[in-house]
């Protein structure tokens, strides 16, 4: 039997960081790995380098697939080998605990093809997490093939990296994560005059002081309460000493246990305008103050800006404008897709809202543009509600109180989860009416959402952990080595065998 810290030690000697060449080498390396194991040494058809979609690189996802026997129910389990450039939000304990959950499967499929009597387990180790997730897309369209060929899915097991506070928990389903952003075209005026003007600094940072952290924004699910909104980027390009900014943008992350995306949507709009009125209050307020002094008249704002979501300030503009402006924008969406391979999504969405917005805005007033800059992630809600889930829920449990009976059971996974491409919890209609508040081609989103819809394979999360006990960050050998393969094992033999090891 392999030596899991030897294994362990291969990975870390590898910088696996997105978009590289040791991504490639990564995979090719744990290709290598399982084909010294003797069940794939007899069955080497059963390991494969599977390549993304993609026509600027070649990237691999790595498959090892255990058959035993002739039933045809089968888990499936979904892990990253691509790391991320390290920084403050990413440091080297993570890198550590990421590899240590590699090392960790390695060891669990070399026992499980001793151990399993009868089923399919197959592992998709999977490239590119942290760049746009085409490992994980064409790992899903690899599962519905499976699918067709007979494949009965009764779990997914999923190894994403979380923070934990100490304790040690596995995760059924996942939060939804949303990167909900705001377009704001001001008006001009020179330094001296603000009022004359609507200044897009101004009005975004009341806008982020009031949404950060928002507690009317967060949301209480089977005792799981969703993340917190924090701001991604403020940008006010533009300015000068004489002259405010034309514009402005401001992107979010936030999470839901509960709401639907377009019902978060529309609570997030509702906070927007109480924002937005109040920011506007405030300048009045301001000003009347500036106009005592200079003892000259006082006259309140008037043009307070409009409040469209992506699809509202689309459709009133198109029908204005006619069919161009829906032509024009997708050509320039696969201009921009074609010639700007090194700029990520997030940013061709901005362009194209203020390309809708410089091209064929109606009028001149200040508005603001609410829209997704990346597909959601949606929720998976796993409450043991189908004999599938309640299936999952049991063998987890039974192989916890085994393991090790301190181990939390909890809902949500609370980073991101690649559950949702494999399963939803929302109404399929909500999902696609979802995809209109985020401005581009959404062809290939509707397509993952209908494979989702299709395979609806319950999901759990057990994996790499990275701990915080007293401030200091923590690597945890036990538990990667020894309590996480075992609780992985445990668990698939339960599902498929119906018996623990022995």
């Amino acid at each position: 039997m392999f030596n899991i810290e030897n294994i362990y030690q291969k990975l870390l000697e590898l910088d696996a960081i997105t978009y590289t060449k040791g991504e490639v080498d990564m995979a090719k390396l744990l290709y290598n790995l399982f084909m010294e194991l003797p069940y794939f040494k007899e069955n080497p058809q059963n390991l494969k380098l599977v390549s993304t979609d993609e026509k600027s690189i070649l990237r691999f996802n790595q498959v090892s697939i255990l058959e035993k026997g002739e039933s045809k129910d089968a888990v499936l389990i979904v892990n990253t080998i691509d790391e991320p450039a390290l920084s403050e939000k990413l440091s080297r304990l993570d890198i550590m605990s990421m590899k240590a959950t590699t090392a960790a499967l390695f060891q669990m499929m070399e026992e499980l093809s001793e151990k399993l009597k009868e089923g399919k387990v197959v592992l998709i180790n999977v490239c590119d997490r942290y760049g746009e997730h085409e490992g994980i897309k064409k790992a899903s369209k690899f599962v519905k093939e499976l699918k067709e060929e007979g494949y009965n899915f009764k779990a997914l097991f999923q190894t994403s990296l979380y923070l934990s506070n100490g304790e040690e928990s596995v995760f059924f389903g996942s939060q939804a994560i949303l990167r909900p952003s705001i377009f704001f075209a001001g008006k001009t005026a020179r330094t001296t005059a603000f009022y004359d003007g609507i200044d897009p600094g101004y009005i975004l940072s009341t806008i982020v002081r009031d949404i950060t952290l928002n507690s009317e924004l967060m949301d209480i699910y089977q005792n799981e309460v969703s993340e917190p909104i924090y701001v991604n980027r403020l940008l006010v390009p533009g300015g000068t000493e004489f002259q405010s900014a034309a514009f402005g943008y401001v992107s979010f992350t936030t999470t839901s246990v509960s709401h639907s995306i377009v019902g978060f949507i529309k609570e997030f709009k509702r906070v927007l305008t109480e924002s937005l009125k109040k920011s506007i209050d405030e300048i009045n307020t301001k000003y009347a103050k500036y106009c005592l002094k200079r003892d000259i008249k006082f006259t309140p704002m008037k043009n307070i800006p409009k409040i469209y979501t992506w699809d509202e300030y689309l459709n009133e503009v198109a029908t204005v404008r006619g069919e161009v402006v829906n032509a024009s924008l997708k050509n320039k969406f696969k201009v921009m897709e074609n010639r700007e391979d090194d700029v990520n999504p997030s940013e061709i969405r901005l362009r194209m809202v203020r390309y809708l917005y410089d091209n064929f805005r109606t009028a001149n007033e200040p508005l603001l543009i609410l829209y997704l800059e990346e597909f959601p992630f949606h929720r998976v809600d796993i409450t043991g509600t189908s004999d599938a889930q309640r299936d999952l829920m049991l063998a987890v449990t039974s192989a916890i109180n085994d393991v090790d009976p301190k181990i939390k059971r909890r809902f949500f996974f609370p980073e991101l989860s690649y559950s949702s491409f494999f399963d939803f919890t929302e109404e399929y209609r909500d999902l696609k009416a979802a995809t209109e508040l985020v401005p581009g081609d959404k062809k290939e989103h509707v397509e993952m959402l209908d494979i989702s819809k299709e395979l609806g394979i319950p999901s759990v999360t057990m994996g790499a952990m990275t701990k915080l006990i007293n401030g200091e960050y923590v690597f945890d050998e036990e538990y990667h080595f020894k309590k996480l393969p075992k609780l992985l094992m445990e668990s698939i033999l339960r599902l498929l065998d119906g018996e623990e090891s022995i």
